[in-house]
């Protein structure tokens, strides 16, 4: 039996056995395209563009595990979200064992450092708990696997709220009880050569970069294949790691060696800092770095610059610090990068080169000498020519690509509704307009007196969900109301979203992708506005200067908004027999002069653009006919002349276990 035999047996027979229905055709064609690409294909990346329902991680799964296992080789699987790791380590690997691909003890769930618990910060700051709580907690760290929140939570039924739990998790590699500590225990097995390694894109970049630097890697950055799941997010996490920053703090530490016009001009940079910390909401993101500021940070660094002259001695001031700080405001200043500040941990400055693209590149490049690198996402491109598309913004020449079609019928499974005469979103302050707010909670009411299930309500801004939160409270309409930020990790209210069959939640940002809730507790998604990204957002601006041509810049952003609204669509049909409403609530569909464009783009995806909620009730009452007609139908579209089953070889290095 060769390779493509075998995948076909286990799609074909053992994975039917397990979930009771014929397999997809689409995801049985992925499996075959990747083990074709493992062991025959000479490329070493694969850009898999797959929609929600086809199955990407088993499909990527089933011949990846099979071609290690003949290769001697393991498996980084890296995803954004919290949500898609619980996936695979609670669905995907249940599966996969009952397949016999997978064993006790091949995988390990290797999270970032803060989702574990530190012994000795515990202990440090256990007086923040009471008696009866800091007991159960030192039982639980004292026997816990792993240390996770999770298994806290779960297993051992503590509850942390985000500030306690800062209190007591991991921030670095030093523990005075590093032997006993469960969280330094277990991350010590993240470098061991598991057959299965489930992370996020942020540790396998900071490997990346740690062994450039001779420092230890997290996980092993040499497994053989690198799987890199939720891949349309891939360059924002890249972004986040090989950034250049400087703490604000040590700009204030240099204050007092400079002269009163430098001493002027820095605390205007602080003022202008300041200014954007006092405001209520925008506060999260990249802050450009106007005009103002650049000037007062010239005056910054002609100061910096002659204090290299001056004898310090005596001086908490340091050579090494002056020489940072000149170095970093030389690159801040400079025309061949690009430069912002956050305040959302902590307030800092940050750089990047223009040359990012060619970074990421180059990082991509050298990951792929000696592994196989498989990119996953429904949304990799938006353009009628994928392949120049990924070329342009990987900077990758050869590589396989392959495309899928949705197993759901659209049509039929989703009401796609967009009301008209909604108003703007923005007031003449430019705060959340109140009309808009209670425009929402219309269109939300009459949508939940029509359809029973639960509803997800997405949201572009923090003020408009704190809006939101204060127009529905904790109940309505008999519904509970779960939010992001009331204090429960996003995970948990995942979990309490499913649990509830008929509830609301209201959520941005992570729950765009990596969100699966299938059935009755998901049959509702309210975009409220397009999901655009901020138009001065420096990293957006440079994909602007990097992609665009010069006639329209727009068209990056709006790129942008399509691949991420297209990730909102995503969250409603997860299976064959769901169904429900998606609505968006902004009416430059109708009005802005890309109206044409979005709705053609509806039209290219299956859906059927409805102005009124007439025709719902209609579409609601035929769900139990559409589910089993949709069911029936999916039953007889497995037909094996409809595959292209490649020969794949079997030369391998047998995997010892």
């Amino acid at each position: 039996m060769d390779i493509s035999e075998k995948i076909m047996d286990i799609f074909s027979n053992k994975l039917t056995n397990i979930f009771k229905t014929n397999p997809r055709e689409s995801q049985v064609q992925m499996a075959l395209d990747i083990g074709n690409f493992l062991f025959n294909s000479n490329n070493k990346f694969m850009f898999i563009e797959a929609p929600v329902g086809t199955g990407k991680s088993l499909g990527v799964l089933v011949p990846a595990i099979l071609y290690c296992n003949k290769q001697n080789k393991s498996i980084i699987y890296a995803t954004a979200t919290k949500n898609l790791q619980n996936q695979i380590m609670k669905e995907e690997q249940s599966t996969l064992q009952k397949c016999n691909l997978l064993f006790e003890g091949e995988t390990i769930l290797a999270m970032g450092m803060s989702n574990y618990a530190c012994l000795q910060k515990f202990y440090k700051h256990k007086k923040r708990f009471s008696p009866l709580k800091r007991d159960q907690i030192e039982h639980a760290l004292r026997n816990a696997r792993s240390g996770s929140r999770a298994e806290l939570e779960q297993k051992y039924n503590l509850s942390f709220s985000d500030s306690d739990w800062k209190e007591v998790c991991l921030s670095d590699n030093h523990c005075t009880f590093y032997a006993e500590c469960p969280g330094h225990s277990y991350r010590r097995h993240f470098k061991e050569k598991n057959l299965l390694t489930v992370t996020n894109h942020a540790q396998l970049i900071q490997s990346w970069i740690n062994n450039k630097e001779g420092k230890n890697s997290i996980i092993p950055i040499t497994p053989g294949v690198l799987i890199i799941d939720e891949a349309h997010i891939f360059d924002e996490n890249f972004l986040d790691r090989i950034q250049d920053s400087c703490e604000i703090n040590a700009l204030i530490y240099a204050k007092r060696q400079l002269k009163n016009n430098e001493k002027i001009a820095l605390n205007k940079i602080l003022k202008s800092v300041k200014n954007v910390q006092q405001q209520k909401y925008g506060k999260s993101g990249r802050h450009s770095i106007n005009s103002n500021m650049q000037n007062n940070f010239k005056i910054v660094l002609q100061g910096l610059q002659n204090l290299e002259h001056v004898d310090l001695k005596g001086s908490h001031f340091s050579d090494d610090h002056i020489e940072f700080l000149t170095n970093f405001i030389s690159k801040l200043l400079s025309k061949k990068y690009t430069a912002w500040f956050s305040i959302e941990n902590k307030v800092e400055f940050k750089i990047i080169p223009n040359s990012f693209f060619n970074e990421l590149s180059t990082f991509l490049l050298d990951l792929s000498k000696n592994n196989k690198l498989i990119f996953l996402s429904g949304t990799l491109t938006v353009t009628d020519n994928p392949i120049q598309e990924l070329k342009e913004h990987w900077k990758i020449e050869k590589f396989e690509y392959k495309r899928y079609k949705s197993p759901f019928n659209v049509a039929k499974q989703a009401y796609l509704y967009v009301p008209e005469n909604i108003s703007n979103s923005r007031d003449e302050n430019n705060s959340v307009s109140s009309s808009f707010v209670s425009q929402i909670v219309k269109v939300t009411s009459d949508l939940l007196n029509k359809v029973p299930g639960g509803f997800l309500l997405l949201n572009n801004s923090l003020e408009l969900l704190d809006s939101l939160k204060n127009n529905f409270k904790s109940f309505f309409l008999n519904r509970t109301v779960y939010a992001q930020g009331d204090g429960r990790t996003n995970e948990e209210l995942t979990v309490k979203f499913k649990e509830d069959t008929n509830s609301l939640l209201l959520g941005s940002g992570s729950f765009y992708s990596g969100f699966s809730v299938p059935g009755p507790s998901l049959q509702g998604v309210i975009i409220t506005t397009l999901p655009f990204p901020v138009p001065d957002d420096p990293f957006v601006r440079l994909q602007e200067e990097e992609f665009s041509s010069k006639e329209d810049n727009f068209e990056i952003i709006f790129q942008l908004m399509l691949k991420k609204l297209e990730q909102g669509f995503g969250r409603l049909i997860r299976t064959t027999s769901d169904y429900g409403v998606i609505c968006i609530t902004d009416s430059r569909i109708y009005t802005q002069n890309y109206a044409t464009k979005i709705q053609e783009w509806f039209k290219k995806n299956g859906f059927t653009l409805y102005k009124t909620t007439d025709s719902l009730d209609e579409f609601i009452k035929k769900k139990h006919y559409l589910n089993s007609k949709t069911e029936k139908k999916h039953r007889k579209t497995f037909n094996v002349s409809h595959i292209d089953i490649p020969k794949i070889s079997e030369k391998y290095v047998q995997r010892k276990r």
